[in-house]
């Protein structure tokens, strides 16, 4: 389903359907079959398609505008080009997708819903002209698109462009190696790209990046040394991150918040390493420190009130003696640094 200023497009039982501003639906599809695969363009509909009278399944790039649908380009005579993973990218006023041609895989293209103007951008698995390096996960940060691929060299991993083939590089090789991270769940805030990824650790980790390899990094670990987990699904509301997970072995699917980019969750600063990172956070009543050999805290509840003070031992939890909800925990360092955090009691 996509929708427009002045109307929606459904994709039903490999056909296509319109509903304008009047609610009424119509098939629009004519004598092509649709995959389901579709993306807007210049008010226009791009979308991977097949002519219905035809015994192959051979899928290339259709366009619907004014006059109806019709092939806008054959990308693979004689063959499926498959197109998929179709993404308007407003910066470029191009619609980035993969698709195969003779010789590749499914590899990069773009699109300005013309014939000449549709071209691949780069041939990133040049190892493969079956599979391909098969782009999808398409998330736009300011001018930048990230997105997900597999070179064969470095497994699948975060990928970044600017429509150009020099400007599509690799962003950082998260799992070193062949072994894929498999970048997950791309969110923009802030003006950076937000994910989760796996890395050797094996960890739930959620990860941010401007689009350069020095500053893709862990934002925060989820609950550090556990390997157990399962993810859902992550948006952002209200300037926060939400994400749906299972982080406990006591515990269903819950929802846990994450402030960005304040450390307020357990998020330890990477670059330099210093501060006191709290865990779990949210906690039962449990709570760690993790980069203060001694030192003291004391807890307060959102109006104020003193509700907890004692003293932090390196390696030993602290126990909170409050009821559920959010608290402000002011710790102390032993060289009298005070740093000031939330914490949240299940």
């Amino acid at each position: 389903m996509l929708s427009t200023d002045q109307s929606l497009y459904l994709g039903i039982s490999s056909s296509l359907y319109k509903m304008g501003i009047d609610d009424v639906f119509s098939n629009i599809t004519g004598d092509v079959t649709i995959s389901n695969n579709m993306a807007p363009i210049n008010g226009n509909l791009v979308v991977a398609g097949k002519p219905t009278a035809s015994s192959t399944n051979y899928y290339q790039l259709y366009k619907y505008d004014s006059s109806g649908i019709s092939l806008l380009k054959n990308i693979y005579p004689n063959g499926t080009a498959n197109p998929q993973n179709f993404f308007y990218c407003s910066t470029l006023n191009k619609v980035l997708f993969c698709a195969s041609a003779p010789g590749f895989g499914l590899e990069l293209w773009s699109t300005d819903g013309t014939d000449a103007g549709t071209q691949m951008i780069k041939d990133i698995n040049v190892a493969s002209t079956i599979s391909g390096s098969i782009p999808s996960n398409f998330t736009q940060v300011g001018n930048k698109i990230f997105f997900t691929a597999n070179n064969d060299t470095n497994g699948n991993e975060l990928w970044v462009t600017d429509g150009t083939a020099d400007g599509t590089t690799l962003v950082k090789d998260i799992y070193a190696g062949k072994t894929s991270s498999n970048p997950y769940n791309l969110t923009e805030l802030n003006g950076k790209l937000y994910f989760l990824a796996g890395d050797e650790s094996k960890e739930a980790k959620l990860w941010e990046s401007d689009g350069t390899e020095a500053e893709t990094k862990v934002a925060l670990e989820l609950r550090p040394g556990y390997t157990s987990f399962s993810i859902g699904k992550m948006a952002v509301f209200n300037g926060a991150i939400y994400i749906s997970a299972k982080l406990y072995v006591d515990k269903g699917q819950e929802l846990y918040k994450i402030e960005v980019p304040n450390t307020t969750l357990g998020a330890e600063n990477t670059s330099k390493n210093t501060k006191v990172v709290l865990y779990p956070n949210p906690t039962s009543g449990t709570l760690y420190f993790k980069n203060i050999e001694k030192g003291s805290f004391q807890l307060f509840d959102m109006n104020g009130r003193l509700i907890q003070s004692d003293n932090i031992k390196k390696d030993h939890p602290a126990q909170i003696k409050a009821k559920s909800g959010v608290y402000q925990i002011n710790i102390t360092t032993a060289e009298g640094k005070t740093e000031i955090n939330k914490v949240i009691i299940k």
